[in-house]
């Protein structure tokens, strides 16, 4: 019997506890959310409601999926056993106590602020030894994206704690376009590979200048939305984002996937990413609120990409057939049209007497799609894996 055999099935490997906490996080965070936005709900803890919402989905939902996803990748890419059973817990542990802070307003600030502060540091320290090595430097730039959203969590908290002013508006601008950096490098390797062997046929077109070009634009944007608040700069910096994006995503052939719902949700992801693009673009131009590209990266993007990666991947590392269930393909356009409601919700001067409606009817949707995602992969990720391999 391997090591990881030994140790319960929840803690075999980075993805068990991370995608099912992430998306169980996911599915109560909106909506309650959303019950403080329509009054039924009063926040008790220690940070005002509508940064603890943005904060929360950026440090609590996407840094769970990251570390899940990377914690298992990384055992792919190296050959080596991923980290399991005591340090993986130790690692959950780090991530889960933080999400209870806004819940109880006796925790001192810096008490929580501290303990929000060390999963990061504590997640690249459990992946060094893996991505450290020197045959692993493609990878590295995960270091690089780790210490990105450990500086705006610095920020947030900075301003939190009441030693600073003015940060926090700032850190979560950094910290959701490192996320797009991040989805943009995932989303590069995983969307096309996913799709080519899913469908016959399907090569995806790879330029190494167009991709060098893809970051290249975006860490130009991430770099002036953090030292400029000037909309006309973020939207010519948004441009070539759009346009490079748009060319990387049509190489990948998506019009060929709507067969497979499992490899068309990933490309229904990254196509809100390019949208957030367009609009930032439109800012200016159309007096459009950032809040609409905002919520196109994130509830879009973000969450959209992020649905369909751990439907996928969580199949795949469970020994089970590569297919979406009817349940989970209803999700797709849930989540799909959860992110619709509250981009377009906003965006649209005429919906804009229904916009308190609006808001609920998409949280609904969103929770709904993740809810429907842990009820159905509960047990794949609680139980071994069906071929009976260790992970």
């Amino acid at each position: 019997m391997s090591a990881t055999q030994e140790t319960t099935p929840l803690f075999a490997l980075g993805f068990r506890p991370f995608f099912l906490a992430g998306a169980l996080y996911a599915a109560l965070a909106v909506p309650a959310w959303a019950a403080i936005y329509a009054g039924h709900l009063r926040p008790s803890g220690i940070l005002q409601a509508r940064r603890w919402h943005a904060h929360e989905m950026l440090f609590g939902f996407f840094c769970a999926i990251v570390a899940g996803f990377l914690l298992t990748a990384s055992q792919n890419w190296t050959g080596k056993p991923g980290v399991f059973g005591r340090r993986l817990q130790g690692l959950f542990l780090l991530w889960l106590l933080p999400r209870f802070g806004f819940l109880f307003p006796a925790v001192p600030y810096l008490l929580w602020a501290l303990l929000d502060l060390l999963f990061i540091p504590a997640l690249a320290l459990s992946l060094f030894p893996y991505l450290g090595l020197s045959t692993q430097r493609r990878n590295q730039w995960f270091f690089v994206f780790f210490a990105l959203l450990l500086l705006a969590n610095l920020l947030f908290h900075l301003e939190g704690s009441g030693v600073a002013t003015r940060y926090s508006t700032a850190a979560l601008d950094l910290a959701i376009n490192t996320a797009l950096l991040i989805m943009a490098l995932i989303g590069g390797r995983i969307i096309p590979l996913f799709s080519k062997n899913a469908i016959e046929g399907l090569v995806p077109f790879r330029s190494s200048v167009l991709e060098k070009g893809v970051f290249v634009s975006l860490v130009l944007y991430l770099t002036l939305d953090f030292f400029t608040d000037s909309p006309r700069l973020l939207s010519a910096a948004a441009l070539p984002c759009f346009l490079l994006h748009a060319a990387r995503f049509w190489g990948w052939q998506f019009w060929k996937t709507g067969r497979r719902p499992i490899v068309w949700i990933l490309h229904a992801g990254y196509a809100w990413m390019i949208l957030g693009f367009f609009l930032k673009m439109l800012v200016p131009i159309l007096g459009l609120s950032p809040l609409v590209a905002t919520h196109a990266f994130a509830a879009g993007g973000i969450g959209v990409l992020i649905f369909g990666m751990i439907t996928r991947v969580a199949l795949g590392h469970t020994g089970r057939p590569i297919e979406a269930s009817r349940v989970i393909v209803f999700s797709y356009f849930a989540i799909n049209f959860a992110a619709l409601l509250r981009v377009f919700g906003v965006a649209i001067p005429a919906l804009s007497p229904f916009v308190f409606e609006i808001m609920l009817v998409s949280a609904a949707f969103w929770s709904l799609a993740f809810f429907a995602y842990v009820v159905t992969y509960a047990p794949f990720l609680l139980r071994p894996r069906l071929d009976g391999k260790p992970g």
